[in-house]
């Protein structure tokens, strides 16, 4: 049996690329679900923001938050952005789904680091998300989940952090602090 991904227009994607590195742009697109872990990427979001030294960056987040769309609903997501404006103020920025294939892809492409902190052990099938993002030159972190190892190795292709781990924000949050501070580690990942 041949089994075969989600096609992806790559060269759409890679004419997009245009990460500036300043301030460092780290983002998530998909469904605004708690299975997907925003909450985690905003815990990790507040650890960087307490860090000293770090060159300036910021967090954008995209995707439905309607229950109709696969999202977590209105409350949950306000819930969210009313403690991220407290913990972050203008790091972040949110912004409504997206699904126009060539506003989707620039907005991969404004992006240096994309991060899919997915706790959803079931569910996850291909992270379509993060196949665009890599071919839009951007550095990924993801969680470790099975579904994504085609697509990220450890240190050659992207970065992996342990989701089930008790300190899950913290590894996150060295996972992307790492990136931030380490542009050329950050460009050779997106390369790859």
């Amino acid at each position: 049996t041949l089994v075969t991904g989600y096609p992806i227009d790559w060269q759409l994607h890679a004419r997009s690329a245009r990460q500036s590195g300043a301030p460092v742009t780290i983002g998530f697109v998909g469904r605004l679900n708690p299975e997907k872990g925003i909450a985690l990427l905003l815990c990790a979001a507040e650890i960087l923001a307490k860090k000293p030294g770090l060159p300036e960056w910021r967090l954008r987040i995209v995707g439905p938050a309607a229950v109709s769309e696969g999202g977590g609903g209105t409350d949950w997501i306000d819930s969210l952005k009313k403690e991220a404006a407290a913990k972050l103020g203008n790091r972040i920025e949110w912004r409504a789904a997206e699904y126009d294939p060539e506003r989707l892809a620039s907005l991969y492409g404004s992006m240096d680091i994309f991060c899919y902190p997915s706790l959803a052990d079931r569910g996850e099938t291909f992270g379509v998300s993060v196949a665009e993002a890599m071919a839009a030159r951007c550095a990924v972190v993801v969680s470790a989940l099975e579904c994504f190892s085609d697509l990220v190795t450890d240190g050659k292709t992207g970065l992996v952090f342990s989701h089930l781990a008790s300190d899950a924000g913290s590894l996150l949050a060295d996972c992307l602090g790492r990136l931030i501070s380490d542009a050329p580690m950050r460009n050779d990942l997106a390369l790859r």
